[in-house]
């Protein structure tokens, strides 16, 4: 392996461990680590919206550095914000769309597509009640 190479993937896995997503990609040179890069964005932004939620044992499943695992315990460092403003990366985080906006879309366009179907009420025609079916996930 030349050192050119040595060079490239050193500086890959520190944008990955960085959050810098559109840098590791930039720097990955086959597709699994373009795969790696779009799973590590999006198990960080399954850990944000879960620590936004006050979710911290769903969290915990999402954290796998010892920055996030401590971020997951009850009474961790929860604040997204504090830990954005300590973080080198902060201004990059908050340039970002907000993890809840774009989950928040994607929940709200599957229950559309399913109510469309006929399957299941609106939740504006059945007056604003959700009906949650068991075994269904």
């Amino acid at each position: 392996m030349s050192d050119k190479e040595v060079q490239r993937r050193s500086e890959f896995c520190k944008a990955v461990r960085a959050y810098e997503w559109d840098a590791a990609l930039t720097l990955a040179a086959t597709d699994k680590e373009k795969t790696d890069v779009a799973e590590s964005k999006n198990r960080v932004d399954w850990l944000e919206y879960f620590l936004a939620q006050g979710d911290n044992a769903q969290a915990m499943l999402y954290a796998i550095t010892n920055e996030e695992r401590q971020r997951a315990e009850p009474g961790g460092a929860q604040s997204t914000k504090a830990l954005s403003e300590a973080s080198p990366l902060g201004s990059s985080r908050r340039s970002r769309p907000s993890i809840l906006t774009r989950i928040g879309s994607t929940i709200g366009s599957s229950m559309r597509r399913k109510s469309s179907k006929g399957e299941q009420a609106s939740p504006k025609a059945s007056g604003g009640e959700v009906t949650l079916q068991t075994g269904r996930v």
